[in-house]
């Protein structure tokens, strides 16, 4: 059987030629086919995803694992050119600007261009979206409603393809890139808006797991030591900055600053330590 995997760039290629358009007028008249490249991306990416689970769910050894998925799976898509048909998108701002937006920062982890690809999605989603606040605590009575459902499902006594099918129903935690978004939005605003130091905290405590850890809590880190030069709080903040999964460059930039600037010698000493673990 084929790996779903396969033809993937086939797939993709073929619609992205569409896009080497000869002037920018025909450019934007074909638009949809950089939407429709991102779509095919998602629907490969998602029967890839469903296979797993499905290989997961049987009772299988290792070697007897790694066979069917090599065998049915195949390699995850390649996500390069869905990840430049985004960008495209995003750059015209054109339709599905917003969609492309949270595309670049969801899924384009494996691009070669992650870094830029995540910088431009979270400016997008932050110009668009703005400081709005409420979308912080929506996010987090989301996730509660998630959370307890989920426990619900583990601690009941359906049988492992029953908690399964009822996972599937569930669905994925609740995305955080647009709560994101909104408090990037208000750390741009500094303390003209109220809730600064609420979105930077919300940040650097719960966004250390996102794609875009390193950009979003080096932000909210910089602010607070902008603008609260008395924060009382920062080796729990240091905790969360230890989370973050490489490349984190700009969260150990902060973290070295912190080590040689910070005014109290226990905050100094402690950005060392995390810094130093994180190598």
């Amino acid at each position: 059987m084929r790996g779903i995997g396969n033809g993937i760039g086939i797939t993709l290629c073929g619609l992205a030629l569409a896009n080497c358009a000869p002037s920018e007028e025909v450019g934007a008249a074909l638009m949809p086919a950089d939407w429709r490249v991102v779509e095919a991306y998602l629907e490969l990416d998602r029967a890839w995803d469903a296979r797993e689970r499905q290989i997961a769910l049987m009772e299988l050894d290792e070697s007897e694992a790694a066979k069917l998925r090599r065998e049915t799976r195949g390699e995850r898509p390649d996500v390069t050119l869905a990840a430049l048909a985004a960008m495209r998108i995003v750059q015209r701002d054109g339709a599905q600007t917003l969609q492309a937006a949270e595309f670049l920062v969801a899924h384009t982890g494996a691009s070669p261009t992650r870094e830029e690809n995540i910088r431009l999605g979270f400016e997008t989603l932050t110009s668009l979206i703005g400081a709005d606040w409420p979308r912080i605590p929506q996010h987090r009575s989301k996730v509660a409603v998630w959370l307890d459902a989920m426990q619900a499902i583990e601690a009941s006594e359906a049988s492992a393809l029953e908690k399964h099918v009822l996972r599937v129903q569930l669905g994925q935690r609740p995305e955080m890139f647009r709560a994101c978004a909104a408090a990037l939005a208000i750390l741009d605003q500094g303390t003209a808006n109220p809730h600064l130091l609420d979105a930077a905290e919300f940040l650097l405590t719960e966004a250390n797991g996102e794609l875009g850890a390193d950009l979003l809590l080096s932000r909210a880190a910089t602010a607070v030591s902008v603008h609260f030069s008395h924060y009382g709080d920062w080796a729990s903040m240091f905790e969360h900055m230890a989370q973050v999964e490489p490349p984190r460059g700009k969260v150990d930039e902060f973290l070295r600053r912190m080590a040689e600037r910070a005014p109290d010698p226990e905050t100094r000493t402690r950005a060392l330590e995390v810094l130093e673990s994180s190598r």
